[in-house]
């Protein structure tokens, strides 16, 4: 998990389930509302019907920009 928001700090459900090799959507989903709800995670726009909900792992963009971005 850690690897692919490294590798991609912002992403959607989707992209989460393919990088990491999640193959259980409910598992990954389970994994990413987790993390949402630790503050390592932010969602950018919630998920809405066949739409994905779009994660940003904000403290990683905010570092590598040099100012606060997310």
């Amino acid at each position: 998990m850690l690897d692919a928001f490294f590798n991609r700090p912002v992403q959607n459900s989707s992209d989460f389930s393919r990088l990491t090799g999640i193959e259980n959507r409910g598992t990954a989903n389970s994994l990413l509302r987790a993390l949402t709800e630790k503050g390592v995670l932010r969602v950018l726009r919630e998920g809405a019907g066949r739409r994905p909900a779009i994660y940003a792992f904000a403290d990683l963009v905010n570092i590598a920009e040099g100012k606060e971005v997310l």
